[in-house]
């Protein structure tokens, strides 16, 4: 059996063993059933196979759990690892960070991702442009380039992809509704903001053709975000009940996308 074979099954194994680890870390109870329904729910990029971008997510998801518990040197040095596999893990990891130190309070990310939604509606295709001119990952080049000649070949669109921020407004709508109720959590406040930070990024990029290649670099944390105020809050009376009834929708609703954007 080649190499290449192997690569999906060492992929997974250790996507799993992060996320399993980190949810261990996060979800203070069931921990088997946080991460199955996160492992089940969590969206992936266009390429419905195992990559190193997810595997970073899942060590992501590790490494902030490390930095939840003020483990700074297990999440440096899984930091490092991450940042070798994949350059696009400093989005998150960046998140993270500042999430902790000056975005403590999730609403100012909330008034920076609208800023990002008005500016991407605005400016169009400049933002695109630009990050893509930096030269962050070598596969931006590919994946802004808006010619009809590579969208007519991989079936893409360059248009402001309504859908594809509708389905991002879901964890925000419900952080915040969790809020609403009385509800505070330093933990869940930075899940909430370093979703925010790595969306507003994407939502720049989001005519750029391929731009649900790295949507995945926000996406991976909603289902985190789900299940966390399900299992260390009190939210509902019929707490049990309404968790299952939340986590059916949310994951019919994401198999749903999925199989209109592939």
């Amino acid at each position: 059996m080649e190499a290449s074979l192997y690569e999906p099954i060492y992929l997974t194994l250790i996507s799993l063993l992060s996320l399993v680890t980190g949810m261990r870390l996060i979800i203070s109870e069931a921990t088997l059933l946080p991460s199955a329904s996160t492992t089940a729910a969590i969206p992936r990029s266009a390429d419905p196979l195992p990559h190193p971008g997810h595997m970073d997510c899942s060590i992501v998801l590790l490494i902030m759990a490390y930095m939840l518990e003020e483990r700074y040197v297990s999440a440096v040095i899984l930091s490092l690892i991450a940042l070798s596999i994949h350059r696009s893990s400093a989005l998150p990891l960046g998140g993270a960070i500042l999430a902790l130190t000056v975005l403590k309070n999730p609403r100012y990310a909330l008034y920076g991702w609208i800023t990002c939604i008005l500016l991407s509606l605005i400016a169009g295709n400049y933002w695109t442009e630009l990050i893509a001119d930096i030269g962050f990952d070598d596969r931006l080049a590919q994946y802004t380039d808006t010619s009809d000649e590579n969208l007519s070949t991989w079936g893409s669109t360059s248009s402001f992809r309504w859908d594809f921020l509708a389905y991002s407004a879901i964890p925000v709508i419900y952080f915040f509704y969790i809020c609403s109720r009385g509800l505070r959590d330093g933990w869940f406040n930075t899940l909430a903001t370093t979703y925010l930070v790595a969306n507003s990024f994407w939502v720049l990029m989001i005519r750029a053709a391929f731009s649900n290649r790295f949507a995945y670099l926000s996406w991976f944390l909603i289902p985190v975000i789900f299940v966390y105020p399900l299992c260390n809050m009190k939210v509902w009376k019929d707490q049990n009940f309404v968790a299952g009834m939340l986590l059916i929708a949310y994951v019919s609703i994401t198999v749903i996308f999925l199989s209109l954007i592939w």
